[in-house]
Parts: structure tokens; C-alpha cells; sequence
């Protein structure tokens, strides 16, 4: 027989009939999880075994303290199971650890504790909590590796996982979770939101453009017919009609030809536009240049 089998088969033999009578839940390692035990968990194991066998009757203990001892014992088993949560606090974190959605999906209060790999692994052979937890603990961290959950997941993302396991969901949590919703629902609408300004942005630039396109097209269609109309002008009339543009608008304006900037293509442009005639700031300061350098007599040459 293994050393740890044979020490652990003379530790669990009184604990066996107690056990029974009192109809505690025993859950008995096998050979090869004894073995597998490191010293520690082993003799955590066999202190928990000699701290549950019954201590022998002598004159000295009347039953009332054997009573008070039985309660103390029960009130310690009680202590070892955590207690139920406050789902709507639990629910309004938007997320958890791994061990806190362990214990959670178990029922419990993560606030129990704050060691529980180290309390599920010294009491997984004789506290049946203990054991479901390091079992739903491997799941959710194997889950976790495969790149289904995060190292703190969200809280929505947890229960989905669950279902997608057929694994049991307390009702008061998936109940709470609904209730208050998840990050992921406050993001899709704000998203939606985002979205639905974008196309209304969208669709008011388009028509802008659209509006601006339109200006363009008159503008280059009214430069098109000056520059026909002045094709079209014999020598004489075209003259006539650079010294009537060019006296305009230095009389009118104060137009000044060899000024490197005028106000002048500023004010005429206006009062076109007043008249229902624009013209663009380019076309009338092109048009007033070609008349000053047709009709202007030049500069008289150096003797």
C-alpha cells in the first residue's frame, strides 16, 4: 500500500462513522489524488481528519459540553460555506475577476473571501464548495487562454459563456445583470448615436456641395460668355470698351493698376452682385488688367 494511503486509511477511519451520523457530505480522494497531494495539502487533509474525530468520553465531560462542542462544530461547518450575494451591487460592476464569476455562477458572495485559489485548493477534499469552484475556476481560466474571455471579463460576456457551457446560472443574477445592463449596451448606443450624427453630417455637406457646385457652374458659364462676347468685339469696339472698363474703375473706385493690392475688385465685385451680375474676385481683376494694359497710355520712353 502507498505511504500516503496507508496514513491517510488510519486518519479517516473514526471520521467515516461520524460522518455517517451525523450525515455530513465526505467526499473521499483516490489513491491517485492522494498520491498526486503535495506534503502540504496532505497534511492539511489529515489535520482536518483528527480535528472531526469525536475525543474519547471521560468522567471529566458532562453532556452539556459535549453539546457545546457539537455546536461549535457545526458552526464552524456553516462558517466554511460562503453566503448568498448582493446580486444588484455584483450587477452594477462591469467586471469581474475570474474568481469573483467563479463564485458568483456558484451563488456565493465573493466577498467572503479574498483567497480563494488558496482556500479552494487546501479544502477541495472535504468541502464540497471548494471542489466545484476549482472545477468552474479551471473552466473559466481555460476559457480565458482559448481567447473566449478576458483576465477580467466583462460581466455580460461571463453569462454568455455560461449558457454556451450549459452551465447553471443563479436566477437573482442573471436577473440583477438584466436590470442594470452592460458596458457593451451603453457603447452599441452611443455608437448608434455617433453613427446617426455622421450621416446627418454627412448628407448636410453633401448638399452644400452640391449648392457650391451649382455657383460654379453659373460663374464659369458667365466667364465663358464675357470671353466670347469679347472675342467677338472687332479692334475699335474692343478698345472702346478696355478704356470704358479701366476709366470706370479708376474714377469709380479708385482702381490704382500698378498697386500691388486694391480694395477697388473688392467694391465692384459687391455692387455686381447687388446689380444680380456677380463676378468673381480673379475674372474682375483680370479684365481690369487687360484694360489698363490696352487702353492706358504708356509710360513715355527714355530719351
Amino acid at each position: 500500500m502507498a505511504p500516503k494511503l496507508f496514513r491517510f486509511t488510519q486518519a479517516v477511519g473514526v471520521l467515516m462513522a461520524k460522518a455517517l451520523k451525523h450525515a455530513k457530505v465526505w467526499i473521499e480522494p483516490t489513491p491517485e489524488e492522494l498520491e498526486g497531494m503535495s506534503e502540504k495539502e496532505f497534511d492539511v487533509l489529515c489535520q482536518r481528519l483528527k480535528k472531526d474525530q469525536p475525543k474519547p468520553a471521560n468522567n471529566d465531560t458532562t453532556i452539556a459540553e459535549s453539546n457545546k462542542t457539537e455546536a461549535s462544530a457545526s458552526s464552524d461547518d456553516k462558517g466554511a460555506q460562503p453566503e448568498s450575494p448582493d446580486y444588484l451591487h455584483w450587477a452594477r460592476m462591469q467586471l469581474w475577476t475570474l474568481d469573483q464569476a467563479a463564485v458568483l455562477l456558484l451563488g456565493k458572495d465573493p466577498h467572503w473571501r479574498t483567497d480563494w485559489p488558496k482556500f479552494a485548493g487546501e479544502h477541495r477534499y472535504v468541502n464540497a464548495f471548494a471542489a466545484e469552484y476549482l472545477k468552474l475556476r479551471e473552466l473559466l481560466q481555460n476559457a480565458c487562454n482559448a481567447g473566449l474571455l478576458k483576465p477580467a471579463p466583462e460581466k455580460s460576456m461571463v453569462l454568455d459563456w455560461a449558457k454556451s457551457m450549459q452551465l447553471e446560472i443563479p436566477s437573482e443574477l442573471q436577473v440583477a445583470v438584466d436590470k442594470i445592463g452592460s458596458v457593451s449596451s451603453i457603447k452599441f448606443a452611443g455608437t448608434a448615436g455617433m453613427i446617426a450624427l455622421h450621416e446627418e453630417l454627412k448628407t448636410e455637406l453633401e448638399n452644400h456641395i452640391a449648392v457650391l457646385e451649382g455657383d460654379n457652374k453659373a460663374l464659369r458659364e458667365q466667364v465663358a460668355q464675357l470671353e466670347g462676347v469679347a472675342r467677338d468685339l472687332g479692334p475699335r469696339e474692343r478698345d472702346t470698351l478696355m478704356k470704358l472698363v479701366i476709366g470706370m474703375a479708376m474714377k469709380g473706385y479708385g482702381y490704382d493698376p500698378h498697386a500691388d493690392r486694391s480694395d477697388a475688385t473688392g467694391d465692384i465685385r459687391n455692387d455686381l452682385a447687388a446689380l444680380g451680375v456677380p463676378l468673381d474676385h480673379n475674372t474682375i481683376l483680370k479684365w481690369l488688367r487687360n484694360s489698363a494694359d490696352e487702353a492706358l497710355p504708356g509710360e513715355p520712353e527714355p530719351e
